[in-house]
């Protein structure tokens, strides 16, 4: 792990309130930096004059709640695309916010109109192309109400408590939690055989075994041929001393189906991406903070495949979703420069990169990437996710028959006809 950006956010952390403060005595704090452009003076003119805030003797309260906004405002003033990409006067923000949280009675307010604040710089929005399922078919809701709230309308109210890059990341978080609470939970919609309508025990979330809910691949070996054409390997299990062996039993086939709707047991990025190339492939590019100088990035060196033998010569089918993130997104992005590699299934969590832990008041933490991760030719990955060359999304009908058609979709379209799981 990269341990610069750790001692810049130690800096950022340490300074925030100082910062802070003299932001609001009408000071520019902003260093002199490399990767972020200036903002321009003529977008954001209301505070020319000053803050207009005028505290007096601040009570405890205020103390911590504005600490707590420091450090959030200056690791959004670094590290948030939104305000790195010119166009807006984070010191001017600030100073909007501020009379909220100074006013909040307790810590759980301050930290809503924070949320509320930082949900208005919006969310990178989906392709376009990536819109509606390739299957033409929409998953809809088996259960519709929970303890007789409809479901649509408890994920609406839920929506401010669950930050993510994307939908289908959110959504994945929340799903997760949809059923928490106290005593027995109702449920109510649609099964195969008509009406549902039940009562369920809840159980503490200590004594479930919620292990299968992040892995969606097939039961079974690590490696396997589907069919005499299409062999299958799963990363859930895969041993990284094996990957020669796993190529080698699949020279025979037509496409090799790499299943990452999992997370990854062992780091192969190179031990079987070096597989799966017959040249020098670049594939990734990271940036790395300055700890001298806080909130300047600069361009690490891009990363190679460097070609192995046996070189699997066919079709490469990719899996995803948006169940895994950081080091299965880190993968699929190796696999990618496969030549005509496909990637199909839904787009991931966009949340590769290391770990930086950013400690706030209140023995609370958050958590961000610490360094960007890029594709060669400079796209980023982060807050967008892997996103996939084939959209498709199980449908209840295709759970109910216990087929898997990620999987059916994505084989189908290398084999160029219509496959299903024997």
């Amino acid at each position: 792990m990269y341990r610069g950006p750790l001692q810049m956010w130690a800096r950022c952390v340490a300074t925030a309130s100082a910062v802070l403060l003299w932001t609001v005595l009408g000071c520019n704090t902003a260093p002199e930096v490399i990767a972020p452009p200036t903002t321009p003076p003529t977008v954001d003119r209301e505070f020319d004059q000053g803050s207009r805030i005028e505290p007096r003797e601040l009570t405890p309260t205020q103390v911590a709640n504005l600490a707590l906004l420091a450090r959030v405002w200056g690791v959004a003033k670094y590290h948030h695309p939104s305000i790195t990409a010119g166009g807006r006067n984070w010191d001017y923000a600030l100073f909007r916010v501020m009379p909220s949280v100074l006013s909040a009675p307790d810590r759980s307010t301050a930290a809503t109109a924070i949320v509320t604040w930082l949900d208005a710089l919006g969310t990178v929005p989906a392709c376009r192309s990536c819109a509606t399922p390739a299957t033409g078919a929409q998953l809809a809701a088996e259960i519709h109400t929970i303890d007789g709230r409809p479901v649509a309308a408890l994920v609406d109210s839920l929506r401010p408590d669950y930050p993510a890059s994307n939908e289908p990341t959110r959504l994945r978080d929340m799903a997760r939690n949809l059923t928490r609470g106290a005593g027995p939970v109702v449920l109510a919609g649609v099964g195969a055989m008509g009406a549902v309508n039940t009562s369920v025990s809840r159980q503490p979330t200590g004594t479930l075994d919620r292990s299968q809910t992040f892995v969606r691949d097939l039961p079974g070996p690590t490696f396997r041929m589907l069919t005499d054409s299409v062999a299958y390997l799963k990363l859930s299990s895969v041993v990284a001393a094996n990957t020669a062996s796993y190529i080698e039993q699949a020279q025979r086939a037509r496409v090799l189906v790499i299943d990452i709707r999992n997370y990854p047991s062992e780091f192969v990025v190179f031990a079987l991406g070096g597989h799966l190339v017959s040249g020098a492939s670049p594939f990734a590019r990271f940036t790395v903070g300055d700890p001298s100088n806080p909130g300047a990035f600069r361009w690490g060196p891009t990363v190679f495949h460097t070609p192995r033998t046996p070189r699997f010569g066919g079709t490469v089918v990719i899996l995803l979703d948006e169940t895994w993130q950081s080091q299965a997104e880190y993968t699929a992005m190796a696999f990618q420069v496969a030549p005509g590699a496909i990637v199909v299934g839904s787009t991931t969590a966009g949340a590769d990169g290391n770990v930086s832990r950013i400690p706030l008041p209140g023995n609370v933490e958050g958590m961000i990437s610490g360094i960007g991760v890029f594709y060669p030719d400079g796209r980023p990955t982060q807050r967008i996710g892997i996103v996939p060359d084939l959209v498709v999304r199980p449908t209840v009908a295709g759970i109910r028959a216990g087929r898997d058609e990620v999987l059916e979709a994505g084989v189908s379209r290398a084999l160029g006809r219509a496959f299903r799981l024997p």
